[in-house]
């Protein structure tokens, strides 16, 4: 029998503890396992749904890019095509609790991408653009789908269309020096010289250091008649290449034609350093000479033309238009009937010819401070040189100019009266003619 005392009361005090700390333990776990079973049973049917259907997604997409990464592209298509159809999870609802959810969002996007380009190793570029072109309607902000139609377009030669995907390749601001090059190519070919002048710009925004997009911006300035704007990027492609033997000579010309002479003959010399052999560069060089009143070194570079090519009757014609300018009017005559031993019916030898009997005259006339039988026999020479001219499409409008301006310094009919018996003239000025 036990009894209660003193000494043994803090020990049932210990022992009730112990107890209570027991019994409360075991109603904790119970409630526990209630809690797991009463989350078991709220899994709902959509939640067990959603989960097959991620797995499905992850097992395609898997099995696509295992087949893609084996160059099996034909069997990695198939199963791309059911991550297309499936892909379509939404996003969940915002944080506020709102009822409706966000816009439905794809877990692998990149899968437009490796379908179109399994399509396009397997040669079949219709299937490449169809898949490009729904990968754009379903994800419209992913601008390498719009680089990869664009590509096939231009190559179908849809170049009005490429340009629009390249156009909100750039609105959306992912435009690339590459994008812009390729546009600026695309609106050359379709002759929007304009539109290619602004995309070249922006390439050199991006690259200033691009000579070759220099150069063809400076052609695409000389093709809408801003010679200004072509020569100054000729200038800056030559800074970063001296030594540029093509920028050398279209800008030599480009200077020649603006009749800035000095400066083309400073630029068609480098030219000519480098290409010696180059006869086109070597006629406007010598031609450049000829107009700064330098004819002996044209006659020079004129020489080295006809050394080459002996029957170039333009250059022949040159040669004797430089002697005819230094006063030496049997040389130039030699050379114009040279010309005219190639094409007998050549205009231009016939106009030359022409005006070293007119600037014969003229010389002769003027030291003698009157005008002359002598020296109208030598201007009717001109004029038959002028007449003949006329046969010449080409040089008929100049010729018949001559003839109305000389038909006055002619011999008429009263010069023959007092001269009868003189058909050739005479002196010191006109012994070469004869």
């Amino acid at each position: 029998m036990f009894f209660f005392t003193r000494k043994s009361m803090p020990r049932l005090a210990v022992i009730g503890l112990i107890l209570i700390a027991a019994f409360l333990h075991d109603e904790a776990a119970l409630s526990q396992d209630q809690s797991k079973k009463n989350k078991r049973a709220r899994v709902s049917p959509d939640s067990l749904a959603a989960a097959a259907h991620e797995l499905e997604l992850i097992r395609h997409w898997s099995l696509g890019f295992q087949q893609y990464r084996n160059k099996q592209f034909a069997a990695a298509t198939r199963y791309f095509w059911k991550v297309v159809a499936i892909d379509t999870m939404s996003l969940p609802a915002a944080a506020n609790n709102h009822e409706t959810t966000a816009a439905p969002h794809r877990k692998y996007p990149q899968v437009f991408d490796f379908l179109g380009h399994s399509y396009f190793q397997l040669n079949e570029p219709d299937s490449a653009k169809l898949v490009y072109e729904l990968g754009i309607a379903a994800l419209p902000e992913e601008t390498n789908l719009r680089r990869n139609l664009a590509y096939l377009l231009t190559a179908r030669e849809q170049l009005d269309r490429a340009v629009v995907e390249y156009q909100q390749i750039r609105e959306l601001g992912a435009a690339t020096e590459d994008d812009f090059r390729r546009m600026a190519n695309l609106y050359v070919r379709l002759n929007q010289y304009d539109k290619a002048i602004a995309a070249y710009e922006k390439i050199l925004a991006l690259s200033p250091d691009d000579a070759e997009t220099r150069k063809t911006l400076a052609a695409l300035y000389k093709a809408t008649g801003k010679a200004d704007a072509a020569i100054e990027n000729m200038e800056k492609a030559l800074a970063q290449n001296p030594n540029d033997s093509r920028l050398l000579f279209e800008l030599g010309r480009a200077r020649f034609n603006l009749q800035e002479y000095e400066k083309a003959v400073a630029l068609l010399s480098r030219f000519h350093a480098l290409v010696p052999d180059d006869l086109v560069a070597l006629e406007f060089l010598g031609e450049a000479q000829s107009r700064l009143n330098r004819h002996s070194e044209a006659l020079q570079i004129f020489g080295q033309i006809i050394a080459a090519r002996p029957q170039e009757k333009k250059v022949l014609v040159k040669i004797s238009d430089s002697y005819r300018a230094l006063g030496d009017y049997a040389a130039a005559r030699r050379f114009a009937n040279k010309a005219l031993a190639v094409d007998h019916s050549y205009g231009a030898a016939y106009l030359t010819l022409g005006r070293i009997y007119q600037d014969c005259a003229d010389q002769c006339a003027a030291k003698k401070g009157k005008t002359e039988f002598d020296d109208k026999l030598v201007y009717e020479l001109a004029y038959f040189q002028y007449e003949k001219a006329l046969q010449d499409a080409e040089t008929r409008a100049e010729a018949r100019q001559q003839l109305n301006f000389l038909a006055a310094s002619i011999p008429q009919k009263e010069d023959r009266f007092m001269n009868k018996g003189k058909d050739k003239a005479a002196g010191p000025c006109y012994q070469w003619i004869y």
